[in-house]
């Protein structure tokens, strides 16, 4: 405790250095705060999916064209489910650009196109209603103390 409280009367005494100090050890420890976050959010940090260590993405390149990531054709996507015996699923999406008319001046579109797939949407809905009535549903019930029904209900 001594030697803390000397620390504190030296720094005391020269306000120049004791803010230099102070800043040097705030921009070092935010520095060091801000790589870690951003280490942990893009290696350390897990796929938010249910099995994330067992998820493959798949790329391939057109040599002839040179292209590096070349975009799977409809035909292509089904010959793979056709004849994978070790895959569960798969789940594609392409990107493609198009020119947007009508509303001024024609712009350059960037989109996605995704095939339909029933139990997947099937399974967001269900998800994203359940999370739209816990967020309805908690914060009234937390901010009244009754349940939002009892409060709609008429006698």
């Amino acid at each position: 405790m001594h030697d803390f409280l000397s620390a504190v009367k030296n720094l005391a005494r020269s306000p120049g250095y004791a803010a230099a100090f102070i800043l040097t050890l705030g921009l070092g420890i935010g520095a060091n705060t801000a790589i870690f976050s951003a280490v942990r959010a893009v290696l350390l940090k897990p796929i938010p999916h249910r099995h994330g260590d067992r998820l493959v993405h798949l790329r391939q390149t057109a040599v002839q064209n040179a292209i590096p990531n070349a975009t799977w054709s409809v035909p292509e996507i089904s010959d793979y489910r056709a004849a994978s015996r070790t895959v569960d699923g798969f789940a594609e999406f392409s990107a493609l650009d198009f020119n947007m008319l009508g509303h001024g001046e024609p712009r350059r579109v960037r989109s996605g196109i995704e095939p339909f797939d029933p139990p997947t949407l099937i399974l967001v809905a269900l998800v994203l209603g359940a999370t739209a009535l816990a967020a309805s549903w908690l914060p009234a019930w937390r901010a009244a103390r009754v349940a939002p029904i009892e409060v709609l209900r008429v006698d």
